[in-house]
């Protein structure tokens, strides 16, 4: 019975080493450090300092080892550093503890190019200078558009009057469709509003050399002419006065 105890007891002590040897293993492979960092500002430029955070590692002395592209290895959880070039660059965190676990990360962004203060006020100056200037065609654009309908049909409409006045209509007929041609490439083709004008103008013109060899002076309104100046009313003629003669006294 002595010999059946003596083995159960060793036993036991060999589970127990056993279970404690796997419990050491177990919280070692938990004590494993974890690598990650963040960076502020998120889109750096040239010269700018750029903080990188790493993330709480859990273990016993952990250490924080940065490895940048110049060279430059800081250690600590929160450091600094500024880039020389634009262009994308690669960040290493390794991240140690005391029982001897290692982990890393990596990071490659980009960082921007520095606009000067000077250059960024020029270009702003530029960009409103380009969108005054757009603006202003847009306006006169607009505003030669809507001349060229107006002058285009007060002509236009002046032609069709002289010609009905004056009974001409069939000598006035072909410059009505000249106008009504120039109105119409005007609206398909709007960009072409300031030529429009200046062909309903010669349009006129034309007409109106046309009308002054057939002997019309279209420039004066017919009916005006035809209309004959009213007489003055005749006043009748005064009748003399009369003399009454004074009674005899």
């Amino acid at each position: 019975m002595k010999g059946r105890g003596v083995a159960l007891f060793c036993l036991s002590v060999l589970l127990l080493a056993g279970l404690s040897m796997v419990g050491v293993g177990g919280s070692v492979e938990a004590a494993d450090p974890n690598a990650y960092f963040t960076k502020s500002p998120r889109k750096p430029v040239v010269d700018e300092v750029v903080t990188f955070s790493a993330s709480p590692s859990p273990g016993d002395d952990i250490q924080y080892r940065w490895i940048f592209e110049d060279g430059h290895e800081p250690i600590g959880m929160v450091v600094n550093h500024t880039f020389q070039t634009s262009g994308r660059h690669l960040v290493v965190l390794v991240v140690t503890n005391s029982t001897g676990g290692v982990d890393s990360y990596s990071s490659n962004f980009y960082v921007g190019e520095d606009i000067d203060t000077e250059v960024g006020i020029a270009m702003f100056g530029f960009f409103l200078a380009y969108m005054l200037f757009y603006f202003l065609i847009i306006f006169f654009f607009v505003l030669f558009y809507a001349l060229n309908a107006i002058i285009g049909g007060i002509l236009a409409f002046k032609v069709y009057q002289r010609g009905k006045d004056h009974d001409q209509m069939d000598a006035a007929r072909p410059y009505l469709v000249a106008h009504l041609i120039a109105g119409l490439v005007s609206i398909f083709m709007a960009y072409l509003c300031i030529p429009s004008i200046i062909a309903h103008i010669v349009i006129y013109t034309l007409f109106k050399g046309k009308m002054r060899e057939m002997g019309i002076d279209i420039s004066k309104d017919k009916k005006s002419v035809d209309k004959k100046p009213r007489k003055a009313p005749l006043k009748p003629p005064k009748r003399p006065a009369v003399k009454h003669a004074s009674p005899p006294q």
